[in-house]
């Protein structure tokens, strides 16, 4: 049961008690916040308190490791009064998927059915080359093209086929 010091008089009381025994001022406990982990080494536990962001370090002997984090034999407080019992690892934002929906397959099957008029260009953003193949269409050369873009979008990842079309650039598609 850590002490915190109470708003009014400073006198050290209970984390969990109601009022101040000195001076009466009332306290409801604090909702129990988990810490946010930073890093460890082989004694120590360093975190971040979510409510203040002041620095911390927490002894390992103190803690078991688990799934999410540690966990407390008991209670820890931080000074700006957060009572806390677990110890979160922060998100790890490097390792978030976002899903795309996969314009590779969509190219291909332009190129596959409509590639003799150049839709797949079109649809890539590149109108020049779709208006090319609309130009000579009547010579089945686009038509051919097309089918052999079909195959190496099929055939090629995602990240293969977003390096090739560079979807970030203003100009996207020109390859």
């Amino acid at each position: 049961m850590p002490l915190i010091p109470c708003p009014e008089c400073l006198q050290e009381i209970s984390d969990q008690a109601t009022s101040c025994p000195r001076c009466g001022f009332p306290r409801t406990p604090k909702e129990k916040l988990a810490m946010i982990w930073d890093f460890e080494d082989a004694d120590y536990i360093y975190v971040n308190c979510p409510n203040c962001g002041k620095n911390s370090k927490i002894k390992k002997n103190i803690a078991t490791k688990t799934n999410y984090g540690y966990s407390l034999f008991g209670d820890g407080s931080c000074t700006c009064g957060l009572v806390f019992d677990i110890i979160t690892k922060p998100a790890d934002i490097s390792k978030v998927v976002v899903y795309q929906p996969s314009r590779r397959s969509t190219a291909g099957i332009l190129a596959l059915f409509l590639g003799g008029i150049g839709i797949h260009h079109f649809y890539l953003g590149r109108p020049l080359a779709g208006f090319s193949n609309i130009f000579f269409c009547w010579t089945f050369i686009p038509a051919i093209l097309a089918f052999v873009t079909a195959i190496q979008y099929f055939s090629m990842t995602d990240d293969a086929f977003n390096q090739k079309v560079d979807m970030s650039h203003p100009n996207f598609g020109r390859i």
